[in-house]
């Protein structure tokens, strides 16, 4: 609703302005919009990928956009006006109306180019009340249906600058490469870009070109061959809701991690991908288009071996505990298109390599299951110990605190009223952020009781007690030290809240637990609760909770998929 308003206001805003200027300096403006858009566009992909995502790669795509526009538009406007120092005269109405809708067509291709712009900005899925896509049950994008937002705009500001650019990209502005092949549908993939969000409000939307790599792509017609899975052999050709066609196409791609902090992978350094951040450009008979993956296949993070997975559920996502990760994605297309390239995060990389992987078929090397083998589907219950008996033995030095107790759930020890408690952020029933004391949350009404925790990701809620002070000063125990779980591959898993419970109140904390001197231990006293809070992949066996470098217990743990799934998908 609000941006839908906000179109409005400008483009109206614009057509008076140039219904009093006249017709004549609204067609001059209106071709500068044009050649600026045309040139924003034009330089937009190599401007992104070569000088902004390094530096700020979570605002590249948009600032690559929109700041060439403006920035054209600037300098053409400043130097027409010292060119041509004069005005056309028409008559009253001429100018006030038909420069009016001149002036209106301008701002709705201002609009749109800023439109375009911002959707590739990391803002909520309804950012001010506009989403056009959402990922379906099924795990494919389709125009949003909800009725949260709107799901297109009242003036199509963004559709029409789509539609014009990528038309003069073939005509007027051709070039060697023209926005219609690098960028078949724009606006797809504008309004799809926050889509990850869906997963993880955290998720990373960016990744770096110079971590990418195609290492091999397998092409293949007609009959599957001899020595397929019969579950994979079905579902790549019949079963896959994402399926485009006969022709199988696999792109085994390589994602690197160095330097840490790159923004490919995600923030607790998982790399998480979902089928629509890898999309697969074909080309047939000068027609491009876009196609998700319909599985993947890639080497097991925990066991030796290989593991195929479907694309089947609004959950389903690549994801991978080890660096570099090798993600090889399975698209079916009609036998009449030619793959072109392929979108990782849209970042566009060639598929022209020669290399192929080992083995007597290469389709069936790549697909990576031969037959008699299992399928990997979502897994089922895992048998996990509960409460203490998670717990081992501690190694190691001294520590001011020990976990008692484990529980894979994100509920909070008591209710929390939003009214009471306004220093927290509370959405659709799930506190997500801030920090705040007050008194014990009644149930019923509008309060919330439990943390919010992507999709994608399991609640490891743990139990922990502060050590006596004479304990501390006999073990000689430091007051402060890094805390964090670790997975039996090794990789950290960082605390997102914590809550401490007392008789009569209870401290909620939804921010990063990076070590002791972040959490309530000295004020602690007998009769008090205090837990923390993880989010962990499903299936990670967990081994150890670390209170610093020297410290850890053991932990015997491994995350069940269907245990702490939340209630509702937080958007």
């Amino acid at each position: 609703m609000i941006l839908n308003l906000l179109v409005i206001a400008f483009v109206v805003g614009m057509a008076v302005l140039w219904a009093t200027y006249g017709l004549f300096s609204a067609l001059i403006h209106l071709a500068m919009a044009v050649v600026a858009g045309a040139i924003a566009f034009a330089v937009w992909e190599p401007l992104t990928v070569k000088l902004l995502l390094p530096y700020i790669p979570h605002y590249a795509w948009a600032v690559g956009l929109v700041l060439p526009f403006a920035v054209v538009l600037l300098l053409l406007r400043v130097g027409v006006d010292k060119l041509v120092t004069g005005n056309m005269k028409f008559p009253g109405f001429v100018d006030q109306i038909v420069g009016g809708v001149v002036g209106a067509v301008s701002g709705v291709i201002s609009a749109g180019v800023l439109v375009i712009g911002i959707s590739f900005l990391p803002l909520p899925l309804g950012f001010l009340g506009f989403q056009p896509y959402e990922v379906k049950a099924n795990g494919t994008i389709g125009p949003y249906e909800g009725t949260d937002h709107a799901g297109s705009l009242w003036v199509p500001a963004d559709k029409v600058v789509a539609g014009l650019f990528n038309e003069l990209s073939q005509r007027g502005f051709s070039s060697a490469r023209p926005l219609a092949e690098v960028q078949p549908d724009v606006l797809t993939t504008a309004g799809a870009y926050r889509l990850g969000r869906f997963y993880d409000e955290h998720a990373t939307l960016a990744a770096q070109p110079g971590t990418l790599e195609v290492a091999w792509t397998v092409t293949h017609d007609g009959e599957l061959p001899e020595g397929m899975n019969g579950d994979v052999a079905q579902w790549v050709t019949q079963d896959a809701a994402t399926r485009g066609g006969d022709r199988l196409v696999v792109v085994n791609t390589i994602w690197t991690n160095e330097p840490a902090g790159n923004a490919t992978f995600d923030t607790d350094n998982l790399l998480r991908v979902p089928p629509y951040q890898a999309q697969l450009v074909t080309e047939n008979d000068g027609e491009f288009e876009r196609f998700l993956p319909v599985a993947w296949t890639k080497p097991s993070d925990l066991v030796a071996g290989r593991e195929f997975w479907k694309v089947e559920t609004n959950q389903s996502m690549a994801s991978s505990l080890l660096a570099p990760a090798e993600i090889a994605f399975v698209y079916a297309v009609p036998s009449s298109a030619d793959p072109a390239f392929i979108e990782l995060r849209n970042v566009r990389m060639p598929l022209d390599t020669d290399a192929a992987p080992e083995g007597d078929h290469p389709l069936v090397a790549a697909l990576g299951v031969p037959a008699g083998e299992a399928v990997v589907e979502e897994a089922g219950p895992i048998t996990n110990p509960t409460g203490a008996e998670a717990i081992g033995e501690k190694q190691g030095g001294f520590a001011n605190h020990q976990p008692v107790g484990l529980q894979q759930t994100a509920a909070l020890p008591a209710p929390v009223s939003p009214n009471e408690a306004t220093g927290l952020d509370v959405q659709e029933g799930f506190v997500v952020g801030g920090k705040d004391r007050s008194p014990r949350g009644r149930p019923g009404g509008a309060s919330a009781r439990e943390l919010g925790i992507p999709g994608s990701l399991r609640p490891i809620r743990i139990t922990i007690e502060p050590l006596s002070a004479a304990g501390q000063v006999l073990g000689g125990g430091s007051t402060e030290a890094q805390v964090w779980l670790e997975a039996a591959n090794g990789n950290r898993f960082t605390a997102i809240a914590y809550a401490w419970q007392t008789d009569q109140e209870q401290e909620i904390s939804v921010q990063a637990v990076e070590s002791t001197t972040d959490l309530p231990l000295n004020s602690y006293k007998d009769g008090d609760t205090l837990y923390l809070y993880f989010q962990v992949p499903p299936n990670v066996p967990l081994a150890k909770y670390h209170v610093g470098d020297q410290t850890y217990f053991e932990i015997n743990w491994t995350v069940d998929p269907d245990a702490g799934r939340p209630r509702t998908r937080r958007r």
